[in-house]
């Protein structure tokens, strides 16, 4: 039997995490074929994979030319989304976990509705600690209190590509760590390759735009996957963002992406592509307004009272932990944001994440 998702896991170096990960699948038996796609720098994660035998997942590997810019990632990405032969296709990090009894609901679900393009799930949130500020962390280890959701699902599912793109930009929920139909994500892919975005905060736009002017997109109250927080390759390779605009290319990219999406929109829905990509433009420069504006309302609107109290209470748990284990324990508890968060747990008590230094 054909199976019919394929989850792609794109390298770049952290071999740690490649460890880490592949022991993951094969303790859950990962139920679909993956795909490493690797464009690593040295050769520590095509070793270490190359050595593997009999593990309880089918995997893919193939070694690329090394990511040394970012021309060099889209195309390894277009590649490997050109290789996959299942109709349904996931992205994931090496540093993350994904949960396959939620991939299941959501190929389920887009089995079932074919007007949509992807389909996600809850995301539950890890951190390194107590370092997360720098790549690995002092030690990888995992309590409850770190599973947090890391967002609340906002279905996109209006009749309108432009409709789907405003509501995206209302309620922002990051949608790349969804179950998408293959054949979509190629399309975003070929454009993304000929178009050679300079920032990677464009690409994830553009990557946004494009999925939803192909199709509505779902979210499931069920977890698809588990994000490691603090431990991102793209936030920490980013200029901040006054840079970006006045001593980059990220204008010319914006209005290249955004005019690429105007031109998309009006071909698959005959509108009019000048007044398409007005609106798209004009939407977009005003969510930038409002989250770089000093002394607007937006964060505070947007940013609840329950939310400060839960991450600070994240914060706190380690120290209270560490010197008072059975407080610690006692507090994750009465502040259990989930009770999703159980099969996370899992993981730490099989050992996937341990509390050893790295």
């Amino acid at each position: 039997m054909t199976a019919p998702l394929t989850l792609i896991v794109f390298l770049k170096d952290r071999s740690d995490f490649t460890k880490r990960l592949i022991k993951y699948l094969s303790m859950v038996r990962y139920p679909y074929p993956v795909y490493f796609a690797d464009g690593s720098i040295d050769e520590t994660n095509k070793i270490y994979i190359n050595s593997l035998k009999n593990e309880n997942f089918s995997f893919t590997y193939k070694r690329y030319p090394k990511d040394l810019t970012l021309s060099d990632f889209y195309k390894k990405s277009y590649q490997t989304i050109s290789d996959i032969h299942t109709p349904y296709v996931m992205i994931a990090d090496n540093d993350d976990f994904p949960i396959h009894e939620g991939q299941a609901k959501a190929i389920d679900f887009l089995e079932k509705n074919p007007d949509f393009v992807g389909c996600n799930g809850r995301v539950l949130g890890v951190s390194l600690s107590p370092d997360s500020g720098i790549p690995y962390g002092k030690n990888i280890f995992f309590h409850r209190y770190y599973c947090q959701t890391m967002d609340v699902p906002v279905n996109v599912d209006q009749k309108s590509a432009m409709d789907r793109i405003d509501s995206y930009l209302t309620n922002f929920y990051s949608i790349y760590y969804s179950v998408f139909r293959t054949e979509s994500l190629l399309t975003t892919h070929l454009f993304i390759k000929d178009l050679n975005f300079s920032d990677l905060g464009i690409y994830e736009l553009f990557f946004s735009y494009m999925q939803l002017s192909q199709g509505k997109i779902h979210s499931l109250d069920a977890t698809t996957y588990i994000r490691q927080k603090g431990s991102s390759q793209t936030a920490a390779a980013q200029k901040d963002w006054f840079h970006r605009l006045f001593y980059t290319k990220w204008l010319d990219d914006c209005q290249k992406a955004i005019g690429t999406v105007a031109k998309t929109i009006g071909k698959n829905e005959n509108k009019n592509e000048e007044e398409c990509y007005a609106i798209l433009y004009a939407h977009f420069v005003d969510r930038i307004r409002k989250r770089h504006t000093p002394n607007n309302t937006h964060f505070l609107k947007n940013f609840h009272i329950s939310t400060l109290s839960k991450r600070l209470i994240i914060s706190i748990f380690p120290k209270i932990f560490n010197i008072f284990p059975a407080v610690g324990e006692r507090l994750s508890e009465a502040f259990a944001l989930s009770e999703q968060r159980v099969s996370s747990i899992e993981l730490l008590k099989q050992g996937v994440i341990s509390e050893n230094k790295k």
